[in-house]
């Protein structure tokens, strides 16, 4: 699965193994973060599909897998196939 998780203007893409590994991950990423987080969308996929979109959204890349929630990248993160939020 890969999931995009919202942090302000932020938005980190990440890969997991399920979608409950996916919250689960969020969960662990609020702990200590004053910012609420927010799941945006989590799409069927695998560690291929999750660097195609780290590629895809390269202009935007603040650090790590953390990009800028830019009205483009929501744009194409609100096109992908939803599988579940």
């Amino acid at each position: 699965m890969v999931y995009f998780v919202k942090c302000g203007s932020s938005v980190k893409v990440g890969y997991s193994r399920s979608v409950g590994s996916a919250w689960e991950r969020m969960k662990n990423m609020q702990t200590g973060n004053p910012t609420e987080l927010e799941m945006v969308k989590v799409v069927l996929g695998g560690l291929t599909e999750e660097r195609k979109i780290h590629r895809l959204f390269e202009t935007y890349l603040i650090r790590g897998e953390w990009y800028k929630f830019d009205p483009m990248v929501e744009t194409i993160i609100n096109a992908l196939p939803n599988t579940t939020v």
